[in-house]
């Protein structure tokens, strides 16, 4: 079995938070601001002002963190909230929205939450708080203003009538475009009829409507959701992959459409700020949590997490930066001048999309390329080359068979191009 030096640093923080928690007194919510750095208790204390009380009746926190993403806000909202009044009520009943805008400006973003306020009046819904803060340090990233958004709701909790047990978080990033907004009363009866459940994910997609299918990108988008949508699946965890396979035995969790329970998210320790992969190794921490065995690795244990399917359709910026800078573009995720790169491309996207059709052909060489690139990246999850492997095949079969519009030849030259990658590995 091998296991990527990624899992291995995200197994290291866990046990630093597992061996901190067992020092502590009190209920895990205690426990878990009690082994908090000082500091950052005293900057969620600051910026918590920012908030006003919050409704104790409320039991789901959407969790928003607006990382060089001001512009995108609204948007994010548009997408969310419901258009019918029986979601509308649900939402009113039961949701509260924190958004943390991380605008980095030299002046105070005053137009966001003027444009928020008037949002809230539009939609009849009042429970969105936006709190503005520019982080001084340098290694901030959209990771750690995720953990801010989580801890500084534990924090509230602690002085205030919420109660933490019944609560549901939720994470969703603050570019997207489109919400199957069913996953919410969906989650919530999940959650609330089967308390052995810790998590639930939804799919996520980061191609648009409408957007031209016969061209590279496409292609490269649309094979790089079957590969997630492997990632998420359990068809193949018992046939032809060893039963204990810490690489199968988990739900890969992300930053869009993730439902977690409190208690859980205190248990593994919450988010790694100013780590690499802090929304995907919430996933891995639980499937540590939950080990059938004393090895966590090979006893990690993924009953716990539920892949659901309502898909969030997110912003394409991300996989145009990686399609524009290839393979390499992996090594860099989390460093912070490289996250500001790819948080700037996209505002205006569609330039980026055309000079792509433009400038890179839809060809075999090119072709070549970008399964390399989505090999590479896979290869970030899934260390094992066979298995690796095996999931861009099926990933791109998939592709073949739901993309009806896709010319016979560009499939030849799909199916000429995994040939060639199959033979060369």
């Amino acid at each position: 079995m091998k296991i990527s030096s990624l899992d291995r640093k995200i197994y290291q923080n866990y046990k630093e938070a597992r061996a901190k928690l067992t020092l502590k007194t009190g209920d895990i919510f205690t426990k878990y601001l009690a082994i908090q750095p000082k500091k950052h208790l005293e900057l969620l204390k600051n910026i918590g002002g920012q908030i006003p009380q919050i409704n104790p009746h409320k039991t789901i926190f959407v969790l928003i963190p607006a990382f060089y993403e001001a512009n995108f806000i609204l948007q994010t909202l548009e997408a969310l909230l419901p258009k019918n009044s029986d979601a509308l009520r649900f939402w009113n009943n039961n949701v509260v929205v924190i958004i943390l805008n991380n605008y980095c400006l030299r002046k105070p973003d005053t137009e966001t939450p003027q444009l928020v306020r008037q949002f809230k009046q539009k939609k009849q819904f009042q429970d969105i708080f936006v709190i503005n803060y520019s982080f001084p340090n340098k290694r901030s990233n959209v990771g750690y203003c995720r953990k801010i958004l989580h801890d500084l709701v534990i924090l509230k909790a602690e002085d205030s009538d919420i109660n933490l047990a019944d609560s549901i978080f939720v994470s969703f990033d603050a570019d997207i475009l489109e919400v199957d907004l069913r996953i919410f009363s969906k989650a919530y009866k999940v959650m609330r009829g089967n308390a052995k459940i810790d998590a639930i994910q939804g799919k996520m997609t980061r191609l648009p409507k409408g957007i031209y299918r016969n061209n590279l990108f496409y292609i490269f988008s649309a094979i790089y959701d079957e590969v997630r949508n492997e990632w998420q699946s359990r068809k193949y965890r018992n046939s032809g992959v060893p039963k204990y396979n810490f690489m199968w035995n988990r739900i890969f969790t992300y930053g869009t459409g993730l439902f977690l329970r409190p208690s859980v998210y205190c248990e593994i320790g919450g988010f790694d700020g100013l780590s690499l992969g802090e929304d995907y190794a919430i996933g891995s921490k639980i499937s540590f949590l939950r080990a059938t065995g004393p090895d966590s690795f090979k006893n990690s244990n993924v009953n716990t997490v539920r892949a659901l399917n309502y898909i969030t359709v997110n912003h394409p910026r991300r996989d145009l930066y990686a399609f524009i800078n290839g393979a390499a573009v992996y090594n860099k995720f989390g460093l912070y001048s490289h996250d500001q790169k790819i948080r700037k491309t996209g505002i205006e996207w569609g330039d980026t999309y055309k000079k792509i059709k433009r400038e890179m052909p839809l060809n075999n060489s090119n072709l070549l390329v970008i399964l390399r690139t989505l090999l590479d990246k896979s290869a970030k999850r899934i260390s094992d080359p066979t298995e690796n492997m095996a999931i861009l095949n099926r990933a791109i079969q998939k592709v073949k068979n739901n993309s009806k519009k896709l010319p016979t030849r560009t499939i030849y030259r799909l199916d000429s191009a995994l040939e060639k990658l199959n033979h060369k590995r």
